[in-house]
């Protein structure tokens, strides 16, 4: 190709700096679409990055150049020093691009930022204006667009002192623009250069500067309210500066001529954040509902093997080794993702920390396990502890993996390795059980699989184990998992504290019957719950502080999704109890029927629970995601233990539905409060839902119960009719539904 006659030196920045990789890569390809839409063709880009951002653009006159320095460090909050560290990150890379255009000779250069646009007739006109005499123009005007809207500004004195793709130049006085103490960066705003001389005003308006689209590392909406507003003028100076900003910045409507002209067109955050999340929950729900098959096939087999004994033992064991292991993650996996940028730099510390967490959640295991042998008087409770122990350092350091694979969203990858451990764990349990191991069936399983697993993870994440231990900046992970293990360490008490407490005043039999019973009622929590909530929080995270007015409404419409789908499935399972654990289960079992049912109730109003520790994650309010947690379970506490004592297995039941029914609502509207949220918006969802789905579910239940005695029957009407006619009664009056059932057509 002949010497261009421009040449547009784009810096890409780094995806460990983007909200959203997937968004940015969009911007970026439509700003890359607009530079090739130049009527003339005598013009080159050079795209400077770490990564190449995802497009499908080819063509002849785009050149990538990679670049190995590291990506800014983003460790802390100050916003102004991220700022910096982001201009010194773009500065270098226009340098480097500058240095291609040396070897690659042109008269002038462009820096264009990356989501910006620019007129199809910039090659043209620098064409038609060059001249020996010319050094180069500044963009005096320039269209100013906030992203998504209907309307643009046309700002005509001083654009290039507010974008970064309003100077052309001839690359030999680049140097003139670049300031490198106190720190580097590129400074678009001069218009005089070193020799004297004076860049030319550009004839036209070239580029339109896009702001508040979820990816500007300056212009968020704060930033653009300060401008136009905090300037600590008052009254007649403020009213002379308002209608001067008024002056400089005229507003049009957005047009098909300017739109065509420099290639404008709408990138949807909120879509794009939709179809991931949408993607994501697709993916956990078939992994939830394919390991919730192999679950329950699994305790059905194992139910004709085993006896109600081993299955209390195993109750037990789990109970103790639970605490135990809520130190092999201590709350890492969330600090990480919510620092997701900062992965790489943190890596070899969050590795060492997992290691160094595992190793002493290993020997805190130990101790847990010949202390349950005493208090349970069991040895072969020992023996389980200690066997499944060894798999907490493999499980620890598994954090680190699959917390990057979430930071990506890639919720596939997660989905198809839990999938494929659950099968193999049911799988192997089974054959241990065959062969005659028993109750250790259980735990010999896990820890082969859990080395397997960390092997997997590492290859997907394409992570390999640090060598050398670091605890260097150990307070950037350290400060908020504190709170986080809290948090975890009282959501544990709640999950487990009922076997513990029922093992203490009743046989271990009894402890096995209730341990199948909430096993089979917490399935609503498998399928809706734990499809959606590993999805929400990585998902949303990617959500900038610029858009975080379209959070609470995100979960206003969660509390109102997990509500529809919650409380049928609850109550769908207190209907089918009676007719599944009969034809499918040994007499020995029946006892579970009751159990169920009653669990079941509580356990509806738990999946909306779910959503009030994500809001103050979303938050970064660890401290106050913890403290309602402790609350949690001193009040599980304080129900569980004087009605387990007074009634035996039945007050274990009935506190724990109690607790559900009264506790989740309670702490959903107190979080969702801080966003905003009223809460009788929470609140009527839930009673909604819940009043459409007893009616329902009641009805069939009742109908079959005093009329029906064949119990495929009575599994076809409460398991298959009931479900139908609630979806029906969906269709024909919820607009709510309709609105799912549109996002869950939506593609990728």
């Amino acid at each position: 190709m002949n010497k261009p006659a421009v040449t547009f030196i784009v810096p890409v920045k780094s995806t460990m700096v983007t909200h959203s990789w997937s968004h940015f890569s969009a911007l970026f390809e439509r700003s890359l679409k607009s530079i090739l839409n130049q009527t003339s063709a005598n013009f080159r880009v050079v795209v400077i990055c770490h990564e190449k951002p995802d497009t499908t653009i080819e063509h002849p006159n785009v050149h990538y150049l990679h670049v190995d320095f590291n990506p800014p460090a983003l460790l802390n909050d100050n916003q102004e020093v991220h700022w910096s560290l982001k201009e010194q990150d773009k500065c270098k890379k226009i340098l480097a691009g500058i240095e291609f255009v040396n070897e690659n000779p042109t008269p002038f250069v462009m820096v264009t930022d990356a989501d910006d646009c620019i007129s199809n007739r910039v090659v043209e006109i620098v064409e038609k204006h060059s001249s020996p005499e010319v050094q180069g123009w500044y963009f005096k005007k320039g269209w100013i667009y906030q992203e998504g809207s209907g309307i643009i500004y046309l700002n005509i004195n001083n654009f290039s002192t507010i974008c970064g793709s309003g100077i052309i130049i001839r690359p030999e006085l680049i140097e003139d623009l670049i300031i490198r103490h106190p720190n580097l960066h590129y400074a678009h705003e001069k218009k005089a250069l070193n020799s004297g001389q004076e860049l030319l005003p550009f004839p036209i308006p070239g580029t339109v500067y896009s702001i508040i689209n979820g990816e500007n590392h300056y212009m968020s909406s704060a930033k653009v309210r300060e401008r136009i507003y905090s300037k600590n003028r008052t009254g007649l100076a403020r009213i002379q500066g308002l209608f001067k900003k008024l002056n400089d910045n005229r507003f049009r409507i957005l047009n098909t001529k300017i739109r065509k002209e420099f290639g404008l067109y709408k990138v949807r955050y909120l879509k794009d954040i939709s179809r991931n999340l949408l993607f994501g929950a697709k993916w956990i729900s078939v992994q939830i509902v394919l390991s919730k098959i192999f679950s329950i096939l699994g305790q059905f087999a194992l139910a004709w093997i085993l006896l109600p004994d081993d299955f209390g033992k195993m109750a037990m064991a789990l109970s103790i080794t639970s605490f135990a292991f809520l130190f092999q993650n201590f709350g890492l996996q969330d600090v990480l993702i919510n620092r997701g940028k900062s992965f790489n730099v943190l890596l070899p510390l969050s590795q060492s920390i997992s290691l160094v967490t595992g190793l002493l959640c290993l020997l805190v295991t130990v101790g847990l396990g010949f202390l349950g042998g005493i208090i349970y008087e069991d040895i072969q409770i020992t023996h389980l502890v200690l066997i499944y122990s060894l798999s907490v350092p493999f499980n620890a350091l598994s954090t680190v993996s699959e917390s990057k694979l979430r930071i990506d969203l890639r919720f596939k990858e997660v989905s198809k390795v839990q999938i494929k451990y659950d099968f193999l764990n049911q799988l192997l349990i089974l054959g241990l059980a065959l062969f005659s191991f028993g109750v250790y069936s259980f735990v010999i399983s896990p820890v082969i699989l859990s080395i397997l697993r960390l092997l997997y993870l590492n290859n997907l994440a394409d992570i390999k184990i640090t060598k050398r231990l670091t605890l260097r900046r150990w307070k950037h992970l350290v400060s908020n998992s504190s709170w986080g293990f809290l948090h975890a360490a009282s959501q544990r008490v709640i999950q487990q504290a009922d076997y513990l407490v029922l093992g203490l005043f009743v046989i271990k039999a009894t402890v096995g019957i209730y341990y199948l019973a909430y096993s089979l009622s917490v399935q609503v929590i498998g399928f809706v719950v734990n499809s959606i909530t590993p999805v929400l929080f990585p998902t949303l995270m990617k959500i900038p502080k610029s858009r975080s007015g379209e959070i609470p409404p995100l979960l206003v419409k969660f509390v109102i999704f997990l509500s529809m789908a919650g409380m049928p499935f609850a109550l769908w399972q207190a209907a089918t109890a009676q007719p599944l654990v009969t034809l499918f289960l040994e007499e020995k079992w029946n006892p579970t029927i009751p159990l169920i049912q009653m669990l079941s109730l509580g356990i509806g109003f738990s999946v909306i629970g779910t959503l009030w520790p994500l809001s103050l994650k979303l938050r970064g309010d660890f401290r106050k995601q913890a403290k309602y947690s402790i609350f949690s379970a001193l009040l599980f506490l304080g129900l569980i233990i004087p009605f387990t004592y007074a009634y035996s297995v039945k007050g274990t039941i009935i506190s724990v539905a109690i607790f559900h029914v009264f506790a989740s609502p309670f702490l959903t509207i107190r979080a969702l409060k801080f966003y905003g949220v009223d809460w009788y918006e929470v609140l009527s969802p839930i009673l909604k839902y819940f009043a459409i789905s007893m009616l329902v579910f009641g009805f069939c239940f009742f109908l079959s119960r005093e009329y029906i005695e064949n119990l495929y029957l009575v599994l076809l009407i409460n398991g298959i009719f009931a479900p139908v006619i609630y979806l029906l009664i969906l269709y024909l009056s919820d607009s709510y539904f309709h609105e799912l059932l549109i996002m869950l057509k939506a593609k990728r």
